[in-house]
């Protein structure tokens, strides 16, 4: 791979140009950001969101200048919960949507705690599973199948437990990670050829990325930058020449709405997406947008709150948990203050072919 790392050190920042002269700018007010602005060439005008926070770096309003970046539910949504047993699980909920039959799902968990069965349709979610999930001695996921969409994934985790492989269907990935971030990413078994592949532009915190490069061999190909929110979440992919390619829309739980089907899979709070199962990775655990939950308990169990399956204590508007055993307070911030990596991804022959830069129009 002929990719070269150039470092530089920049004096504290408030603007990033990040493709194409498309602009992304931070205001803060006492260490809180108070607004998060994308100048993008294919927007007529800049789209703004301003914040209000409660002088805890907790938000207490948000406007956005624009209603297209805005989630609205499509159809009003109610979920009514059954009560949980004495080991927090959620044993099944009853979901209304529109005026669409209520669905009634079941749920069942192995003797670890870990989420090993749904059902949707009436059967018994330990006894005859419609979606089944198998787990490790650590707890982590190996194996997911569901017998109406014939689905059947596996997954494999190294060293470092992050998840080097996965296997939908007939479809391999192969991931290389590094402190628990996805540099790359290549469609194959393993041994098998290079070919093309997707090379991932780490920023400076975990979770944070600055593009998504498409490769072949050795060649980098179409470059994609990611627009970050507040807290991380991926709401838009800009082109090398600053054009909006891809943008999602999400709940505070993080169901996407309407699903985008776009070749990043790095969305909501930075995590990786599995279409096949609907869940995200969170490296330690899975997590089910559409109930807010973790399939498994937490494996620093009362130390994270008291409950071991629980979403960032229950405030996905202020907390994310990318590790899946703790949540955090994240004010993520598209501008990075003091010391910062500037990375030039090169051809073969020595030229640039895309850079990546938190500086100002014409640092380089």
């Amino acid at each position: 791979m002929h990719s070269l790392v150039k470092l530089a050190l920049f004096a504290p920042l408030l603007n990033t140009m990040f493709a194409g002269g498309a602009w992304a700018s931070l205001l803060r007010s006492d260490g809180d950001v108070t607004q998060l602005s994308y100048d993008l060439a294919s927007l007529t005008t800049p789209v703004n969101f301003d914040f209000t926070n409660d002088g805890a770096g907790r938000l207490t309003a948000e406007t956005i200048s624009d209603p297209a970046w805005m989630w609205k539910p499509t159809t009003e949504r109610i979920t009514a919960y059954d009560g949980a047993n004495t080991l927090d699980q959620l044993t099944g909920y009853t979901r209304t949507q529109g005026s669409a039959t209520p669905e009634v799902t079941d749920l069942c968990y192995d003797g670890s705690g870990n989420l090993s069965g749904t059902s949707t349709t009436g059967s018994n979610a330990c006894s005859a599973p419609v979606r089944a999930y198998t787990h490790d001695a650590n707890n982590r996921m190996t194996a997911a199948s569901d017998t109406v969409t014939t689905m059947n994934a596996s997954y494999v985790y190294g060293a470092e437990e992050s998840r080097i492989y996965k296997q939908d269907g007939a479809s391999g990935y192969r991931f290389a990670s590094y402190n628990n971030m996805v540099l790359g990413e290549h469609p194959g078994t393993s041994g098998s050829a290079l070919g093309s592949w997707r090379l991932y532009v780490p920023g400076i915190g975990i979770d944070d990325r600055i593009a998504m490069v498409d490769m072949s061999g050795s060649t980098a190909n179409a470059v994609h930058y990611y627009m970050p929110n507040r807290i991380g979440s991926v709401i838009g992919m800009v082109n090398s020449a600053g054009v909006l390619t891809d943008q999602y829309l999400y709940s505070p739980y993080g169901v996407e709405e309407p699903l985008a089907g776009s070749g990043n899979l790095f969305r909501y709070t930075g995590r990786y997406y599995d279409a096949e199962t609907g869940l995200y990775y969170y490296r330690k655990r899975y997590y089910d947008p559409g109930v807010g939950r973790f399939g498994g308990p937490d494996s620093i169990l009362y130390a994270g709150g008291l409950n071991i399956y629980n979403y960032t204590g229950g405030d996905p508007i202020n907390n994310v948990d990318p590790l899946g055993t703790d949540s955090q307070l994240s004010c993520r911030s598209v501008a990075v203050f003091g010391s910062h990596c500037f990375i030039s991804v090169t051809n073969s022959d020595g030229s640039d072919r895309a850079r990546f830069s938190y500086g100002p129009q014409n640092n380089s």
